[in-house]
């Protein structure tokens, strides 16, 4: 394409800024299964414990359908995205549940020692943030794969 004039170059330069279609994607693909990879969001709410009322920080991950759920808790959270929260101040320690009848990693409390289980992340937590009613910050916190459920 000959530029000839300021008016061609700003109209080039009008198409090149607000093209009505990309042939390419940018996105990252996963190295085991080449599936585009989706984005990993980690939510820290902070909240009195339910026990205490002392402040305590929890960790969510919004996930897609590969994790069994849209949110999950630190259980099947990686080795990286647990450091990555604890970083933030979130305490994660394992816990046994006599409801479930089961050990598994949970958010802490770190002045009395509870834990948040799943159900009550969401309804006591994440959702009551989603409202605006506790503070929160959601993170970029890598990527995983829906397909093969590899995390990077």
């Amino acid at each position: 394409m000959k530029l000839d004039a300021q008016d061609d170059f700003e109209s080039l330069k009008a198409k090149i800024t607000t093209p009505t279609f990309v042939s390419i994607c940018l996105s990252s693909k996963c190295k085991v299964c080449n599936h585009h990879l989706s984005k990993t969001l980690m939510t820290i709410v902070e909240a009195a414990c339910y026990k205490c009322k002392e402040l305590m920080k929890v960790a969510v991950i919004e996930a897609g359908m590969s994790r069994d759920a849209t949110y999950v808790g630190p259980e099947p959270f990686t080795s990286e995205e647990i450091e990555f929260a604890r970083e933030k101040g979130v305490i994660i320690e394992q816990h046994f549940s006599k409801t479930v009848q089961e050990s598994y990693l949970a958010n802490t409390c770190l002045s009395c020692k509870a834990f948040v289980g799943q159900h009550y992340l969401f309804t006591d937590y994440l959702s009551l943030a989603g409202l605006g009613d506790l503070k929160s910050e959601t993170y970029d916190a890598g990527y995983y794969c829906e397909h093969c459920s590899m995390s990077y």
